[in-house]
């Protein structure tokens, strides 16, 4: 696909898909309805388009409407779909979270991991989890790996 030739990684949404640039940048492309690709519009695009205002990314993942990107500093930056308080924000606006590994959104089958089945529309940390190398989430689920290579579902 043209513009994404230094890609390193990428990740899929539920229409919409994210590239990781090599420059810690993130392209996005697919379905905007809710604003999932980060370029300050609802336009749908066919082609990457630049997520505005994000450098220093090492991770992205993709949900149903909305987006994640992981910094270099340990902030998470959420933006897209907010009808169960996704972003973890609280509102229906973006905002970087930082620190230990947290959860937001919908929890009718338990998928926060924070003992309970209410949706949260704030993040809450999540105590079990500590030195995660990476997460990744899907629709009713979370999934995280640890320093120790072992895999929390």
């Amino acid at each position: 696909m043209p513009g994404l030739s230094t890609a390193i990684g990428v990740a899929a949404g539920h229409y919409h898909s994210l590239a990781l640039m090599a420059d810690g940048t993130v392209r996005a492309w697919g379905y905007n309805g809710n604003g999932q690709l980060g370029d300050g519009t609802t336009t749908n695009r066919p082609r990457p388009v630049t997520v505005k205002a994000l450098s220093g990314v090492v991770q992205v993942a993709g949900g149903r409407d909305l987006s994640l990107a992981l910094k270099s500093d340990g902030a998470v930056w959420t933006w897209g779909l907010n009808s169960s308080g996704e972003l973890g924000n609280g509102t229906k606006v973006s905002s970087d979270r930082a620190g230990s590994v947290m959860t937001w959104g919908e929890n009718n089958r338990g998928q926060l991991g924070d003992g309970g089945s209410a949706n949260r529309t704030t993040a809450q940390v999540v105590a079990a989890l500590a030195s995660v190398t990476t997460v990744g989430c899907g629709r009713d689920q979370v999934l995280a790996v640890t320093t120790a290579g072992q895999l929390w579902d």
